[in-house]
């Protein structure tokens, strides 16, 4: 049973592997805008969960391993392409 009064810390999260081959299914698996946003919210969401969160009164960092921006660069790279592809896709259609 799941206790939701485990800090976010203690928490196992799943190997960046399987998160980064999920969020490619999930990218490869857009049809429309609207995947896109969702897939888009998806991979930021991995990038929160795998960083940790400075804020200052003036400002909001992020601290992150360089093999988890990586792999989260390369996940925005591929739903930019993606995201490029609909809309030519999208625009072809249109009379």
């Amino acid at each position: 049973m799941s206790n939701f009064n485990t800090p976010l810390a203690d928490v196992k999260w799943p190997s960046i592997n399987s998160v980064q081959y999920k969020a490619n299914q999930v990218i490869e698996s857009c049809l429309n805008q609207d995947h896109i946003k969702g897939a888009r919210k998806y991979v930021n969401q991995v990038f929160k969960i795998y960083s940790s969160s400075a804020n200052t009164r003036y400002s909001h960092h992020f601290t992150i391993d360089p093999h988890i921006y990586e792999i989260y660069r390369e996940l925005m790279d591929k739903l930019e392409i993606k995201e490029s592809n609909l809309s030519l896709i999208e625009d072809s259609g249109k009379v």
